[in-house]
């Protein structure tokens, strides 16, 4: 609607003109025409605006959207995948490359909009200035290749730029990860200067980008000046018959400012497309990364003799060598299993490869868990909560299994120390120097399985 009422607009103003130049009409006539003049205006902002309402909603969802799958890509990723996936990546695949796509979706329908608004306004123009428009169309068909140059360039540097940001976040994250190690060296010049140059770099290619978005949008702002120019030289010069008079003037001005929108809004839209389609590419390539094999492990809740049972299980973490071979064994319920060994020789791959972590490369091979696992790893993950909650774990609250679990655990003493007991709020950055904390009581791994009847 609102691409079909912005041509109403010069169509108005001829007649309006005309009723000027025709004093015999009466001045209900011309407060008619400008009475519809404002209308259609509003008609038209109010469509447009209605338009990018709905499409900022429709770009929000499909930001939510592709957050969401990435996220939950992330948690599937299989040990080699996620090798090849930095933090760094991740965060800028969430944060920075589904915005881009929110963005596109906002102009999105330019793609066809500016075309068929240049289409009729040159039409419309062939009728007020005949021949003559075709030099002007001939003057915007002089700018696509320019431009068609900076699209290019501008989708190398947008790949170039997303790969320094992922080098730039992953580096920051483990500084923040480590942050008491180079505090305790003094080594915060050191990273400081090793971030400064990532984001140099960084700079440098947004210095790059912003020139030749600034080299676009200067020549799309000069094509109706230029076009206008062009036009109205040839007209006046094609014939002596030619008479650029008030109605050709001003109504052939008004469509050549009706083509200022789309040629100005038409090469942002490329380069967002540019843009996306790079976002798209690496989304794409991340979704695509393998992903843990969830029919790996068998779920049978049905046999209460066993727990845990493996039968001729080989585990690899690469496919290319077996990590562990001709596994057999089972844990029976309410037993205590303790996996004791030297270092590398397997005991995390053999807790990885019960989760599901880990590659089955031996056909008939046979992982059979009954009821739920709980993993309890050396570099603990604990949640901003008290510790009461980090215990439960969204669990509902059973004070004869909570307190079994805290015996077991020997947390009573540890409870003793701390300021207000298992009611102490703890978080991930927290400073403890509690010798034994919930998520590292025991000096090894230890695997157990707990079921709340």
């Amino acid at each position: 609607a609102h691409d079909i009422l912005i041509f109403a607009g010069p169509m108005l103003l001829d007649r309006l003109i005309s009723f000027i130049k025709d004093k015999n009409q009466s001045f209900q006539v011309g407060i008619f025409y400008t009475g519809l003049i404002f209308f259609t205006a509003f008609v038209q902002s109010f469509c447009l605006q209605h338009y990018f309402h709905r499409m900022f909603l429709v770009g929000g969802r499909i930001r939510t959207a592709v957050m969401n799958v990435i996220y939950k890509k992330a948690l599937k990723l299989s040990t080699l995948a996620r090798k090849q996936s930095t933090v760094g990546e991740m965060t800028n695949l969430i944060s920075v490359n589904s915005q881009m796509l929110a963005d596109l979706i906002t102009y999105l329908n330019t793609l066809w909009s500016a075309p068929f608004q240049i289409t009729v306004t040159m039409i419309m123009l062939w009728r007020y200035l005949g021949p003559a428009s075709l030099a002007g169309l001939a003057t915007m068909i002089a700018f696509i290749p320019w431009n068609i140059y900076i699209g290019n360039k501008n989708k190398q540097y947008q790949a170039k730029k997303l790969k320094v940001q992922d080098s730039r976040i992953k580096m920051t994250n483990e500084v923040l990860n480590g942050i008491r190690i180079i505090k305790f060296y003094g080594w915060e010049l050191s990273f400081k200067d090793i971030i400064g140059k990532i984001r140099s770099k960084e700079l440098n290619i947004f210095k790059r980008i912003a020139y030749l978005t600034v080299a676009s949008l200067f020549s799309w702002s000069c094509a109706p000046f230029l076009v206008a120019a062009v036009s109205f030289a040839t007209y006046v010069l094609a014939s002596d018959d030619n008479v650029l008079d008030a109605s050709t003037a001003f109504v052939s001005i008004s469509l050549f400012n009706i083509l200022r929108f789309p040629l100005s809004v038409l090469p942002g839209v490329i380069s967002q497309l540019i843009t996306a389609k790079v976002s798209v590419d690496r989304i794409r390539a991340f979704l695509l990364r393998d992903e843990l094999d969830e029919k790996a492990i068998t779920y049978n809740d049905s046999d209460r003799s066993i727990d845990v049972k493996l039968e001729n299980v080989n585990l690899s973490w690469d496919e290319k060598e077996n990590t562990l071979e001709d596994l057999n064994f089972e844990v029976k319920p309410g037993k205590l299993v303790a996996i004791v060994g030297p270092v590398g020789s397997g005991k995390s791959s053999l807790l990885s490869g019960i989760l599901g972590e880990m590659k089955l490369t031996k056909e008939n091979s046979k992982i059979i868990i009954n009821g739920q696992t709980a993993y309890v790893p050396q570099q603990a993950w604990i949640k901003n909560a008290t510790i009461k909650d980090n215990i439960l774990f969204g669990v509902p609250f059973h004070e004869e299994n909570y307190n079994k679990v805290i015996e077991s655990c020997a947390l009573l003493t540890d409870f003793d120390i701390m300021p207000h007991g298992d009611r102490t709020e703890i978080g991930e950055k927290v400073n403890f120097d509690y010798p034994f904390f919930i998520y590292k009581i025991f000096y090894y791994y230890i695997f157990i399985i707990l079921k709340f009847d």
